[in-house]
């Protein structure tokens, strides 16, 4: 299956995901917030396993999921498939800002990537929708 990180700076949702994700028969790889995700994308990238696909959660402290997709980008690190969750996407200016802020790195020749973005708390079967549909490539 596929090889996917889990970046959420709370523990028990990272570990919750990695266990839906094992039992999905996927390989999931936490790291505790964006800085950690960079570097332990970069060190499986660096030993011929980058990652599939990235699962991570906007709202962290250091650094949010947007700013760690983007330095994932610029260090050639970002996997083709990016996922992210947020509990701040109750708000549509919110989602309309972080759709419009991905779109533009997507769109980038050396940031190719489709995304999807989810609102917190998300149930197993959306979580495991979410990452079939970006590993089948039916995004539009």
């Amino acid at each position: 299956m596929a090889r996917i990180q889990v970046v959420d700076d709370e523990e028990g949702v990272r570990k919750l995901f990695c266990i839906i994700l094992r039992g999905a028969g996927h390989e999931a790889y936490p790291a505790e917030g964006g800085r950690d995700g960079v570097l332990e994308a970069l060190l499986r990238l660096s030993h011929g396993r980058p990652d599939d696909l990235l699962l991570t959660d906007l709202t962290m402290p250091k650094v949010n999921g947007l700013f760690m997709v983007t330095a994932m980008a610029y260090a050639c690190c970002l996997p083709p498939r990016v996922i992210m969750v947020s509990g701040d996407f109750g708000d549509s200016d919110t989602i309309e800002k972080c759709r419009r802020e991905i779109g533009v790195l997507a769109s980038l020749p050396s940031a190719k990537f489709d995304f999807l973005l989810l609102a917190k708390p998300i149930s197993e079967v959306n979580l495991l929708e979410a990452v079939n549909t970006l590993l089948a490539g039916k995004v539009e």
